[in-house]
């Protein structure tokens, strides 16, 4: 049995291809990046439209376990953006985004010292040697990072409530099962009972956090104008994943 097709080429295609993809990355990709936040919009929006595209491509190739595990992806990329445009002072969403960059930097900082250690033992060095000539060509950075420590995902779901909070407490958690060495996470793989509901929720997550992105990433930009046309492909969304033949596999 193919899974629902009608939900997937929705998101594929009429949502990801015809709206995201077409209209909505190039209009930001032309409009200037000069702040933290702007920065760091791009970025989720960029790599989140990729990780819904490969959902479709595990949804419609019968991997709805690994599509759900993708779509955890998403709702931290979700919830961080959520977080970060919080606050109604443009001070304070600035320095949650630049909180998110430095945390990045210091992430690499602790990195280059652990090889350093790992290089001392003599151990992985064929690793460290390529690590380090693909971070020889990258450009330096040539700004301090003084940003307050970065917020945990946990707590930007306290901070953020409904209904982060309820993802948080109940689809997030086990979506880590399927992510992480589990045994409630492998008994999903075990049974093939439930495989368009596996599907289904795959693309329903996905794209409820794609969507809530999108739209975060319009009001930074300021691209008012396409606030209606992202509610409305919501409504589209509701309608093909309740009507009576987009229930219907196909056999």
């Amino acid at each position: 049995m193919l899974p629902n097709i009608w939900p997937i080429l929705f998101v594929k295609y009429r949502y990801c291809q015809e709206f995201i993809i077409e209209k909505l990355i190039p209009q930001v990709d032309r409009l200037p990046r000069n702040t933290a936040l702007k920065i760091v919009a791009h970025y989720f929006l960029v790599k989140a439209t990729k990780t819904l595209g490969a959902i479709c491509l595990l949804s419609g190739s019968g991997y709805g376990e690994d599509a759900q595990v993708l779509a955890r992806t998403l709702f931290e990329l979700a919830v961080n953006l959520a977080y970060f445009v919080m606050p109604d002072e443009e001070s304070e969403r600035e320095e949650r985004a630049k909180a998110f960059i430095c945390d990045d930097e210091k992430q690499q900082e602790s990195k280059r010292t652990e090889m350093e250690r790992l290089g001392e033992d003599r151990k992985c060095s064929d690793w460290i040697s390529e690590m380090k000539a693909s971070t020889q060509a990258m450009p330096a950075q040539n700004h301090s990072c003084n940003a307050k420590p970065r917020e945990s995902l946990q707590n930007m779901v306290k901070a953020l409530g409904e209904p982060y909070e309820c993802y948080w407490h109940f689809l997030y958690w086990s979506l880590s099962k399927l992510a992480h060495p589990s045994g409630l996470g492998s008994y999903s793989y075990l049974q093939s009972d439930d495989e368009s509901g596996e599907i289904h929720r795959a693309l329903a997550a996905g794209f409820d956090f794609h969507w809530r992105m999108a739209t975060a990433a319009v009001s930074i930009f300021g691209l008012n104008s396409l606030e209606e046309i992202l509610d409305d492909y919501c409504r589209q969304w509701v309608e093909v994943t309740h009507s009576p033949s987009s229930k219907e596999s196909i056999q």
